[in-house]
């Protein structure tokens, strides 16, 4: 079971992520579904409403049915495949190993502070 304060914390937590997904290019399917794989490794629900520049996400506690929401506008960043993958494979890290609000943190931290690849290492 999760607190007022605690829902609050996760809502927030999604909420950066799934922006900083959205705004480096990555599809909205893969948002929602990344998103909402962090949500049940902290044991609440997750519901997301995507628009062109705002993003609504709701969650709600497995056990108490208690929401919290969050409204956001969605920031643009340089398009990245490469963090694309990276937090992707934090959602599943997050999903397998449970991991803790704060070791999600720390770990999207060290991931969007990486220094990024050259675009002409990797343009055509």
């Amino acid at each position: 079971m999760n607190s007022s304060r605690e829902l609050k914390d996760i809502a927030r937590f999604l909420q950066e992520y799934a922006n900083r997904l959205m705004g480096s290019g990555v599809h909205t399917s893969r948002v929602v579904r990344n998103t909402r794989r962090i949500g049940q490794s902290l044991d609440v629900d997750v519901k997301i409403s995507l628009f062109q520049k705002t993003m609504v996400i709701s969650v709600c506690d497995n056990k108490t049915q208690e929401v919290y929401n969050e409204v956001t506008i969605i920031p643009a960043f340089p398009i990245s495949f490469e963090l694309n993958a990276e937090l992707s494979a934090l959602s599943w890290e997050a999903y397998d190993d449970r991991l803790s609000l704060e070791t999600l943190w720390e770990k999207y931290k060290q991931i969007i502070s990486r220094p990024k690849m050259d675009p002409l290492c990797v343009s055509a």
